[in-house]
C-alpha cells in the first residue's frame, strides 16, 4: 500500500486481484466540485498529486463519490443498540477501522448478553456502552488530529489546518520511577481518593463495581493486577506500615508489591504524617 499527502487532499493505493491498483482519494467536497474536468479527471489528478499512482493509467470505470466524514449517532432509540459503522464512523486517516470494528463487536457481546439476561442491570449495560463508544470516538479523533497536524507542517493549507485543530491536552500518566516505601514507612490514604459505583465488564456481563477516582489518574480504576482497589483502600482507614499493608493486600508477595507500588507512585497512598483519610464515596 502507498499513502500520500497533497496540498489539499490525501490518497492511498494498493494492488488487488490481478495486480490492478485500487485507489481512494480524500478531499473536501467544495474544492473537489470546483476542480476542472470530469470526475475521472479530477480523481486521477488527486492521486497523481499525492504520488500514490503514476500518470498514464486508464480507469476501468467511472469513480464513485461518497461521504467519508466521521460521525457518531445519538444512539438513544429505546431497544436499539447500533454497532460498528451503523453507530460510529471514524476518520479514515486513523487507519483503525478494522481494529475499531472488532473492539465494538467484543464490547457489544457482553452488553447484549446483559440486556437479555433476567435480573441483570440493564441500565448499567446501557451506561457502559455509551461511555465506551464515546471514549473510542474521542481516542480516534485525537489520533486523526495528530496525523493531520503532522501533514499541516508540510502543507500549510486550509484542508490540513481545520482537521489538525488541537484536541484538549492529554495528560501523560507514566508512573515515575519512584522506589517503594521502606517496610517501616507509615502510609496514609490520600484525601483526594474517591470511590464511585460505575458499570464495568466482569466476565460476560456488565455489572456495577466500585472504582477509584483520583486527580493523578487519567481515568477511574477498579482493579490493579486483579486486586479490587476498594477493598485495599478500606483496609487503609487507619495508619499502617508498608509491610502491614503488603500483607493485607494479597497472599502473593509479588502481587502485593505491584499493587502497593501502583498506589504509592500514583500518590493514592502517601507518607503518613497526619490522621488517615477515608476514601469518599460518591453517590
Amino acid at each position: 500500500m502507498r499513502i500520500g499527502a497533497a496540498a489539499s487532499s490525501w490518497s492511498w493505493a494498493a494492488p488487488i486481484a490481478g495486480r490492478r491498483p485500487l485507489a481512494i482519494a480524500f478531499a473536501a467536497a467544495h474544492p473537489l466540485q470546483e476542480m476542472a474536468g470530469s470526475l475521472g479527471d479530477r480523481y486521477l489528478r488527486l492521486l497523481e498529486e499525492a504520488g500514490v499512482l503514476g500518470p498514464g493509467l486508464d480507469l476501468e470505470g467511472e469513480p464513485r463519490v461518497c461521504d467519508a466524514a466521521p460521525y457518531q449517532t445519538d444512539n438513544d432509540e429505546p431497544g436499539v443498540s447500533r454497532i460498528g459503522d451503523a453507530d460510529t464512523a471514524l476518520d479514515p486517516l486513523s487507519s483503525s477501522g478494522v481494529q475499531a470494528a472488532i473492539q465494538s463487536a467484543l464490547r457489544a457481546g457482553p452488553v447484549v448478553n446483559t440486556m437479555l439476561a433476567p435480573s441483570s442491570d440493564k441500565d448499567a449495560a446501557s451506561e457502559y456502552w455509551k461511555a465506551r463508544r464515546s471514549a473510542q470516538a474521542a481516542t480516534h479523533r485525537s489520533w486523526s488530529s495528530d496525523r493531520y497536524a503532522e501533514a499541516y507542517h508540510v502543507h500549510a493549507t486550509e484542508f490540513w489546518r481545520v482537521r489538525a485543530t488541537p484536541m484538549p491536552p492529554r495528560v501523560e500518566n507514566a508512573l515515575p520511577a519512584t522506589p517503594l516505601p521502606p517496610p517501616d514507612q507509615i502510609l496514609a490514604l490520600s484525601a483526594a481518593a474517591e470511590l464511585v459505583q460505575s458499570p464495568s465488564l466482569i466476565g460476560a456481563q456488565v455489572v456495577r463495581t466500585t472504582f477509584l477516582f483520583h486527580p493523578n489518574l487519567q481515568e477511574a480504576v477498579a482493579f490493579v493486577d486483579g486486586v479490587p482497589l476498594h477493598a485495599v483502600l478500606a483496609s487503609m482507614s487507619t495508619l499502617s506500615t508498608a509491610l502491614r499493608t503488603d500483607r493485607n493486600l494479597a497472599n502473593r508477595m509479588e502481587k502485593a508489591l505491584a499493587v502497593l507500588g501502583w498506589l504509592w507512585r500514583n500518590g493514592i497512598v502517601t507518607a503518613g504524617l497526619e490522621a488517615p483519610a477515608t476514601a469518599r464515596r460518591r453517590s
